[in-house]
């Protein structure tokens, strides 16, 4: 991955998620009350927050009275519950007015925060139990935590497959922790620390695992940890997206969070102290997409216009000036863009005429305006030269990709994991094509790596293949690209926010 820094700043985001497939024991939540009574008996069915994994054990307590409200002192409960569970014992015996089973589930794929019910009966009465299932509809794969400045892993488990490995191939699903289904996974990392990553939710809620030196995970703490946890407070989340040691939220109401390191602004909310919980994004109640760089921030509008916050010696902030600025200031000259992506230090804004406009480094060529070698770069946005059909635009750590209205694709910038895809590894400072695609239909990438979904049905990818990203057998990289098969069962793109250190799919 780039590990470029500004005056020791923090490299770009990451996004995106693997998984190891592993089942915390824990518990199920009723979504009626899991109280009824029949006969002469009450049965009450409790387990643990009353949730389920939907692989895993789940201790099951039942506690029987009479109807005085009395302890049964005897007795045998009947445990059933749907196909594919089991229970141990399935007909425990009640010892002073309580019996125990252990449940086992074994659907791993079962939809998170679905129910699932369970009846308990006794000679003198039944009742059944809505428990909450616990899931993770995502697989995570390639390496998982970013490893230090020698590459030695760190362990933090920064996937969230509670896997601590380097290299996860091929992919896992991620702990089955999650309450709603994962709509989109986002991945920051830092230089020579390793990843963290968070999970939007389709309750719209935002969890969290990983690295948290800066207070990335949103919780309040500076504590790390391998195990996914909700940023408290936060709801009514649409998209996240996550830099070097930052995240940002976008809210239903076109408000956006961000929290994490803010040594250069890029929380947007006027200050430069970080925050280990959700702060505001200051003068922006309209925003329609956000994405993250290595220390900035860029957010679309519903008006056409950009914002911009944070790290500004590149010139990154679009505004024509190189200072920093903890506040969102305002692009000039833009008003008819419609989708925005970013690589570490350089935006892409693609405009309703098909053409892309950027600003800021250029080094290696990313600006694709023929220029390269330069650090600070235009302070105002510019136009990619030669590209005035695309469709979509796809940063990645040192340069873009653009899909065409033909199907076809444009890339420049890095070239040294083959990303250019026209097989060479030399950086390029205009568009070039990329070899053998006239149909394809979505693109995606990574910091590293590129994926192209072809019209045919198939799949493609090219760049790094280094931590076995690929999943082919092989840790080759692809100057050009070459069929690549979607992990079972997710069969589709890395999702938006996929990084270096995860490739995230979801099904």
């Amino acid at each position: 991955m780039d590990t470029r820094t500004a005056q020791a700043g923090p490299t770009r985001r990451t996004v995106l998620a693997t998984t190891a497939f592993a089942v915390p024991a824990i518990a199920m939540t009723a979504t009626s009350p899991a109280f009824a009574s029949t006969g002469a008996q009450t049965l009450t069915v409790s387990t643990p927050n009353m949730q389920a994994p939907a692989a895993g054990n789940t201790p099951v307590t039942i506690t029987v009275t009479d109807n005085n409200g009395q302890p049964a002192p005897s007795g045998a409960v009947s445990l059933i519950g749907p196909s594919g569970v089991s229970f141990s014992p399935a007909t425990p015996t009640i010892s002073n007015g309580t019996a125990a089973s252990t449940m086992t589930t074994t659907d791993n794929w079962a939809t998170p925060g679905s129910t699932l019910t369970i009846t308990a009966a006794t000679s003198g009465g039944n009742t059944s139990a809505g428990l909450t299932v616990l899931g993770a509809n995502a697989l995570a794969g390639g390496p998982n935590g970013i490893g230090t400045g020698s590459g030695t892993p760190t362990g933090n488990g920064g996937a969230g497959t509670g896997s601590t490995s380097r290299a996860i191939s091929p992919p896992e699903q991620l702990l089955m922790s999650f309450p709603s289904p994962i709509v989109s996974l986002a991945q920051g990392s830092g230089s020579g620390v390793s990843a963290f990553t968070l999970a939007l939710l389709q309750d719209g809620t935002v969890w969290g695992v990983g690295t948290n030196s800066y207070g990335q995970l949103g919780d309040g703490t500076t504590t790390s940890r391998t195990t996914w946890a909700k940023v408290p407070g936060l709801t009514g989340v649409v998209e996240i997206c996550a830099g070097g040691q930052t995240a940002m939220a976008r809210l239903s109401n076109g408000g956006i969070r961000s929290w994490g390191l803010n040594n250069f602004g890029q929380l947007g909310n006027g200050t430069t102290a970080s925050s280990s919980t959700p702060v505001t994004v200051q003068n922006i109640t309209n925003a329609t997409q956000i994405v993250a760089g290595a220390a900035n921030g860029w957010a679309l509008l519903s008006t056409g216009e950009v914002r911009s916050w944070g790290y500004g010696a590149y010139g990154g902030n679009g505004n024509g000036g190189n200072k920093s600025q903890s506040l969102p200031v305002a692009v000039p000259g833009i008003n008819t863009a419609i989708r925005i992506s970013c690589a570490d230090y350089t935006p892409y804004v693609l405009l309703q005429s098909g053409q892309i406009q950027t600003w800021g480094l250029g080094s290696s060529g990313e600006r694709g305006d023929g220029q390269s070698g330069s650090t600070t770069g235009p302070a105002s946005p510019i136009t990619v030269s030669g590209i005035s059909n695309a469709v979509q635009v796809c940063g990645y750590s040192g340069g873009a990709i653009a899909r065409l209205s033909t199907g076809e694709l444009r890339a420049w910038g890095k070239g040294g994991t083959g990303m250019l895809g026209n097989g060479s590894t030399s950086d390029s400072s205009t568009p070039v094509a990329v070899s053998g695609i006239t149909n394809a239909t979505k693109i995606a990438t990574t910091l590293s790596s590129a994926f192209a979904q072809l019209s045919s049905g198939g799949f493609v990818a090219w760049g790094r293949n280094g931590s076995r990203e690929f999943n082919d057998g092989t840790t080759t990289n692809r100057t050009a690209p070459s069929a690549w098969t979607p992990p079972s069962p997710t069969g589709g793109l890395p999702c938006p926010g996929s990084g270096n250190a995860t490739i995230f799919t979801l099904k």
